[in-house]
């Protein structure tokens, strides 16, 4: 006698491993960096999975009420994804609207598409997108906010 055992249908979830921290780099008025995220979707049937993203206000570091010239909106960032390898081909085909800073994706403190997957089995897929932030007319000094990346 030889036992089988399989599974059909939904096995797994689907989960975003975003980098833990991102610096950014200033040049003149605009800050700029790269957020490399890794979504992880382990369901072996077809579906389809969302990467959302939102982003808090920057606050100047030491500023105890910002405001005005020590903070900087949400609205101020934006973001693309250069680049999303799936790690078996054929396994996701990625959406993406928003693939260079020209046309980018305007963050605010709700959540965004910004890129996303129809699936035909587990995947993995490696996200490098880039943001920019516009700190025009702001205080001199380091800032602190969070960009927030979701998947669902």
């Amino acid at each position: 006698d030889t036992t089988v055992t399989f599974t059909v249908g939904v096995v797994g979830g689907v989960s975003i491993l975003p980098a833990p921290a991102a610096v950014g780099l200033t040049t003149g008025d605009t800050v700029a960096g790269s957020i490399i995220s890794v979504v992880t979707d382990l369901r072996i049937d077809g579906a389809t999975w969302t990467n959302s993203v939102s982003a808090t206000d920057f606050s100047l570091i030491g500023a105890t009420s910002p405001s005005g010239e020590s903070l900087v909106p949400a609205s101020a960032a934006k973001m693309w994804t250069s680049s999303a390898v799936v790690a078996i081909e054929g396994t996701a085909t990625i959406s993406n609207a928003y693939t260079a800073s020209n046309d980018a994706l305007t963050l605010s403190t709700s959540g965004q598409e910004l890129v996303s997957a129809t699936t035909s089995n587990v995947n993995v897929t490696t996200l490098v997108s880039e943001f920019e932030i516009d700190v025009t007319g702001k205080a001199v000094g380091a800032y602190l906010g969070t960009i927030t990346q979701t998947v669902s």
